[in-house]
């Protein structure tokens, strides 16, 4: 499971884990973006990556999120 964390070192591999293991991770998947842009680490392979996933599998984590309104 990742671990929240603010070191520009970890930015990038933590949210990967968060986007891979989107069930199993209690943090905010948009701060830890949100940190990246802050951090300059958004041009990362890593970050690349975990968002093409997310990006690919948008439809599941709107529907799986726990942060998005039901209506």
């Amino acid at each position: 499971m990742a671990v929240k964390t603010y070191s520009k070192e970890a930015l990038a591999p933590d949210y990967q884990t968060m986007v891979l293991e989107f069930e199993n991770v209690p943090f905010d998947l948009q701060k830890q973006r949100e940190l990246i842009y802050e951090y300059g680490v958004e041009n990362d392979e890593i970050t690349k990556r975990a968002d093409k996933f997310l990006l690919l599998d948008l439809g599941y984590f709107i529907e799986n999120s726990p942060r998005v309104a039901r209506l």
